[in-house]
């Protein structure tokens, strides 16, 4: 392995390991090392299953996550990516998505809907009243969770962080895109 790809390597699982900025459960769990595009490991976000009744595992942690429309598969840079935001109700607002390519120089635009404007960040100021309510989401789920559908551009294929602002908190979501 080249140096420049072990600095890549390095920075890369380096990068996976962010903190929240606040917490005291200080970091996002990590699943299986997967290799990128690059050829470089890409350690993806943990999927996890809070609502296996209405979207089944999704990627995240409290209080945000995402399911990806595409499990993973890259279609093209101009194909869009149809991906749901799931977001707890009582900590997630004024909320800014950008996405960076990890080891390389890529970013994400993103698409609130078919009709609306390609953006360089995705804002939604309040999750809740833009909120789709999910077949067999029961009142109580509403009342826990928003659910705001968007689409993903990504440029290429490779290990691609989402960092996600809301309030004063910022997370981030790793995924690989074959």
């Amino acid at each position: 392995m080249t140096t420049e790809l072990r600095s890549l390597a390095v920075a890369c699982s380096l990068a996976l390991t962010v903190p929240w900025t606040s917490g005291p459960e200080a970091s996002i769990p990590i699943a299986a090392h997967q290799p990128s595009a690059l050829g470089i490991s890409c350690a993806s976000t943990a999927a996890e299953n809070p609502l296996p009744t209405i979207v089944g595992p999704i990627t995240g942690k409290r209080p945000v996550w995402l399911a990806d429309g595409s499990a993973g598969a890259w279609r093209g840079p101009e194909k869009p990516v149809k991906t749901l935001w799931v977001f707890s109700r009582e900590s997630a607002r004024n909320v800014r998505i950008q996405g960076q390519l990890l080891g390389g120089v890529g970013r994400t635009s993103f698409r609130r809907g078919l009709n609306e404007p390609i953006t360089d960040a995705l804002v939604i100021t309040d999750p809740a009243a833009i909120s789709v309510i999910p077949s067999g989401a029961t009142q109580e789920i509403m009342r826990s969770y928003a659910f705001v559908p968007s689409y993903i551009f990504y440029p290429s294929r490779g290990c691609w962080e989402l960092t996600i602002q809301f309030n004063s908190e910022e997370t981030r979501i790793v995924l690989p895109i074959r």
